[in-house]
């Protein structure tokens, strides 16, 4: 998955072309499975019409980015929650994590908001280490979404986005041969509290 920026170049009379923000900045991500046998495809093909097109949403976790870089067994950060935000400078101060706990740029995660029923996904730009209360401030991109709250919860573990796929992007053989791979395109859906 990478985030996606919705800009334009708009032209000055003066030297500098400033990009201007269109939309949000979403997550995009382009899917390929390996090559699968008929059993798997069956499974598959059921799940991709389970989403009627784009008309159904699902969450989706990037193998990648499964846990911070400092903890690849998949532990030993705390239970981070939301201790205050900065919407403009786009950081996140997190707390109850475990003192000393290190996030580094590139690690992931996601808040789950809104009555636990809502997903954002963050990228780590400025890390850190948290200090003796287990506290810590970090910077992040995309944009930090209305609906986000003090005390929300935090997940680095698998942490996952909220996707649709693209229409007119899934490429999945015909027949159940087995020895062809599903290809699609999903977007971010981005919810208000």
């Amino acid at each position: 998955m990478r985030p996606e920026y919705t800009q334009a170049i708009v032209p000055t009379r003066g030297a500098e072309n400033p990009a201007a923000d269109l939309g949000p900045e979403l997550w995009l991500a382009d899917v390929q499975t390996a090559k699968m046998t008929a059993a798997d495809f069956r499974e598959w093909r059921a799940w991709l019409k389970s989403l009627r097109g784009a008309s159904r949403t699902f969450l989706m976790t990037d193998p990648d980015y499964a846990a911070p870089a400092a903890y690849p067994a998949g532990s030993g950060w705390g239970s981070p929650t939301v201790a205050a935000f900065d919407q403009a400078a786009r950081t996140i101060d997190l707390q109850a994590l475990t003192a000393g706990a290190v996030l580094a740029p590139g690690d992931r995660f996601h808040i789950v908001y809104a009555t636990s029923s809502h997903y954002a996904l963050f990228e780590i730009t400025e890390g850190g280490t948290a200090n003796g209360s287990g506290e810590l401030t970090v910077s992040v991109e995309p944009d930090i979404l209305d609906g986000i709250a003090t005390s929300d919860s935090c997940v680095f573990l698998n942490p996952s986005c909220e996707m649709r796929m693209q229409p007119g992007t899934v490429e999945a053989p015909d027949e159940l041969t087995g020895v062809g791979a599903v290809k699609f395109q999903a977007v971010q859906v981005r919810r208000k509290a």
